[in-house]
């Protein structure tokens, strides 16, 4: 009897962590997203001018085949994403590929709109496949791989590893595709560390196999975070900093809020009042927001001072200047918009950008700014209101009581992150590793929601079954 039972949790804590099959492909689609892997193997075989690898046919196709194949290895039940979530995706998809049709660059616009559509689908079903652990796990993985082959390639002197200013780039095109991967190495591997050690910590006993192997893994977590703040410090990526900093934060708001919820509702409760064991999501969202926004607001005061400090631009290297310029470029056409990445493969428009920034832009950096730039008014709010029900599953699964709250705060870390990021360059679109994210984190908190669901009806007694 103890056997058995000792075998059944473990089969449990292992499954939690998601199937192997699952771990290994999802793994390697992360691996591949990005300006990484796939767009730097095509340049070694004949180089791309820049800005143009997103509208080479090889790459394209290479992404297709990616996407189809995950679908079909992973796919096996329907997503548990509400309806609401599901109707704003195929609207947000639909409007971005329709913008073809006034785009500048139709061609562009097409491919990058279903390429796009194609990368949400492939996130919904890894996300509702492998679960939260499954998903920290896998970009942890994922992630360090290319950092350590990084790290490998400079030290090899493969070619354009380090940029003409002495940044690092790896295996990814530019520095500021590398930085976000070693910054998600270190929190990925450490969220993940974290959530392993506190399952291992409900065990009864521990024998020396289990601190042998707790010691191997920290010895193995040191030198990883090593490479990993290694390789941000030598890709002076300054994004993913910012992006860290909100996650942090973000965790530390969806740890607190509830537990003062609870505490409060328990007091409540010892002086006569309704016990309540559910405690609400809105003051989550409310806390969150504020968080959000002070970050904000404490970002654009001090940007000044802080890049005297760094030795960098007040504009955010020129973000704020581009910004103005693009507002005056949405603004002749705010309902329609430029078509998806259209604006940026017109000629005249791109001489102008050049022209004044002394720099060939390629994106908005900043989503909005970007959806706004494509798809006008409608398509900006259409993004807005799409983000914040992609959030919504984290923020219940935070707030319920009846499953496991940590792998909420988990997801709202994620989420942080992706938000903050996007505020400084335009990672919502086709073949990009935080948009991923965030609606892969979505889709599985919305399967471990409904997992709960199920779970708690399970251990609700039928009094119709109950035999008398």
């Amino acid at each position: 009897m103890t056997q058995a039972s000792s075998t059944s949790t473990t089969t449990g804590a292992d499954r939690r962590w998601g199937d192997r099959w699952g771990l290994i492909v999802a793994t390697c689609w992360m691996f591949a997203l990005g300006l990484g892997p796939i767009y730097t193997l095509r340049d070694r075989i004949q180089p791309l001018p820049a800005g143009q690898y997103i509208d080479d046919a090889r790459v394209n196709a290479a992404f297709v085949v990616l996407y189809l194949v995950v679908i079909a290895a992973l796919a096996r039940r329907v997503p548990r994403l509400s309806r609401p979530t599901t109707v704003l995706l195929v609207a947000l998809h639909v409007l971005v590929i329709a913008s073809a049709l006034w785009s500048l660059a139709p061609g562009r616009s097409a491919t990058q709109g279903l390429l796009f559509a194609l990368t949400t689908m492939t996130a919904v079903v890894v996300g509702d496949r492998i679960g939260v652990r499954g998903l920290l796990l896998a970009l942890a993985v994922a992630a360090q791989v290319g950092v350590v082959l990084s790290q490998l390639a400079v030290r090899r002197s493969w070619p354009n590893t380090i940029d003409g200013n002495g940044d690092w780039s790896g295996i990814y095109l530019n520095r500021n595709s590398l930085g976000p991967v070693a910054m998600l190495a270190l929190l990925a591997t450490f969220g993940a560390m974290a959530l392993w050690w506190q399952d291992r910590d409900g065990a009864t006993s521990r024998s020396s196999r289990d601190v042998g192997l707790g010691a191997a893994l920290g010895g193995a977590l040191v030198v990883l975070v090593v490479l990993d703040v290694h390789t941000l410090l030598r890709s002076a990526s300054l994004t993913p900093v910012v992006g860290a900093v909100v996650a942090v934060l973000t965790v530390i708001v969806a740890v607190l809020v509830p537990a003062l919820q609870q505490r409060f509702a328990s007091g409540r409760a010892a002086s006569g009042g309704p016990v309540t064991e559910q405690v609400s999501p809105w003051p989550l969202v409310a806390a969150v927001v504020a968080t959000w926004a002070g970050v904000a607001v404490v970002a654009m005061v001090g940007r000044s001072q802080v890049a005297t400090n760094l030795d960098r631009s007040s504009t955010l290297s020129g973000r704020t200047e581009l910004w103005g310029w693009l507002i005056d470029a949405i603004s002749r056409r705010p309902f329609g918009g430029w078509g998806w990445l259209g604006v940026w493969e017109d000629r005249a428009l791109e001489a102008e950008v050049v022209a004044r920034f002394n720099v060939d832009f390629s994106t908005a950096h900043n989503a909005v700014i970007e959806m706004l730039l494509a798809t006008g008014v409608f398509g900006a709010l259409l993004l807005v209101a799409t983000v914040g029900a992609l959030i919504w599953p984290a923020v219940q699964l935070t707030a319920h009581s009846g499953g496991d709250r940590r792998l909420g705060v988990v997801a709202m870390g994620l989420v942080g992150y992706v938000v903050a990021v996007n505020q400084l360059e335009t990672y919502v679109g086709a073949n990009l590793l935080p948009w991923a994210l965030l609606v892969g984190g979505a889709a599985t908190c919305a399967r471990t929601l409904a997992d709960d669901a199920g779970s708690d009806r399970a251990a609700v007694p039928n009094p119709s079954r109950v035999s008398i």
